[in-house]
């Protein structure tokens, strides 16, 4: 079997090679490593390690308080490797001579709240009339869905309306997919290239988007029976599993990475949170009319807001 330098070699090969996306890349390269911590561990290996979570973090795709806790096992791993070799005498000053590494200094990632509504704030304006007709798409099938569904049952047809409203719950999960995905490409580039057909296009994660909905319901319903505070903390800690799932997570993982991301910004996120509530609801109060330009703000903030726990905004 090959050594973990040469997994973690081939892994970076494929991923440069576009034959694995960024978020399958950093699980796999994590998977890797947590794999070789249950064996003996060479030098050369954990440097290795070391170098790939060094490169995870500057590209982005790892959160730097992650790759740091990994980076400790990998060095407590090298450390009582170093004191058995060395005998008795070496275990009585086990500092003395023991190589260490640390992932490389990046600055420390934070939320800029203000930066992320005011980014929001700027796109909405200019994209007006785009996110206009994509709403004006969203009532439409929304209101051609719940109608049939309607008359289904006023007319006792039991099975088109169950179809009606299978396909309602199906098609509104696959348009909330799309909106995310027009946040994620609005937070990249502000002038990219979005519109209706977004809301359609995220059919082949659609089954990994309806079990991350469905985990990430469960997990916050049971944080909620417990004295709702748990509620609150656990539906911020994975807050972000939804623009992880269209990065390249699964489900599962999606999950695990939104916990990495959100390690110690919890406090920021529900100020953020709050503060979008609290937008739309000024949106609201202006007729209505408001809500045509806050609503998309919304959009594109959350996914700046995204881009920013990974150190990418």
């Amino acid at each position: 079997m090959a050594d973990l330098q040469s997994r973690l070699a081939h892994l970076a090969e494929l991923h440069a090679a576009g034959r694995l996306a960024g978020g399958e890349y950093t699980a796999a390269v994590q998977d890797e490593i947590n794999r070789a911590l249950s064996g003996p561990l060479s030098g050369a290996e954990v440097a290795a390690a070391a170098r790939a979570l060094r490169a995870l973090v500057a590209a982005g795709l790892l959160h730097q308080a992650a790759a740091r806790l990994t980076a400790e096992k990998l060095l407590a791993k090298s450390r009582a490797e170093r004191l058995e070799d060395a005998g008795p005498a070496r275990q009585a000053d086990p500092g003395a001579g023991t190589a260490t590494f640390t992932v490389e200094d990046q600055p420390e990632v934070a939320i800029d709240i203000g930066a992320a509504l005011e980014a929001g704030w700027r796109v909405a304006r200019k994209r007006f009339w785009r996110f206009l007709l994509i709403l004006l798409v969203l009532l439409a099938v929304g209101g051609v869905l719940s109608g049939i569904d309607q008359f289904s049952q006023k007319n006792g047809w039991f099975l088109l309306g169950m179809a009606a409203a299978t396909a309602q719950i199906l098609v509104n999960f696959l348009m909330q997919a799309g909106l995310v995905r027009v946040g994620l490409i609005l937070a990249d580039d502000p002038e990219g290239a979005f519109g209706p057909l977004n809301l359609f296009r995220e059919g082949p994660l659609l089954l990994r988007y309806l079990l991350l909905n469905l985990l990430y319901g469960l997990v916050t319903l049971v944080g909620f029976l417990l004295l709702v505070f748990p509620g609150i903390v656990w539906g911020l800690r994975y807050s972000q599993a939804f623009y992880a799932a269209l990065d390249g997570h699964t489900a599962g993982r999606a999950m695990g990475y939104s916990s990495r991301l959100t390690y110690g910004h919890k406090k920021r996120l529900f100020i953020f949170y709050l503060a979008l509530l609290c937008v739309n609801i000024l949106g609201l109060l202006a007729f209505g009319i408001g809500v045509l330009l806050t609503w998309p703000a919304s959009i594109v903030a959350g996914g700046v807001v995204y881009r920013q726990l990974q150190g990418r905004a």
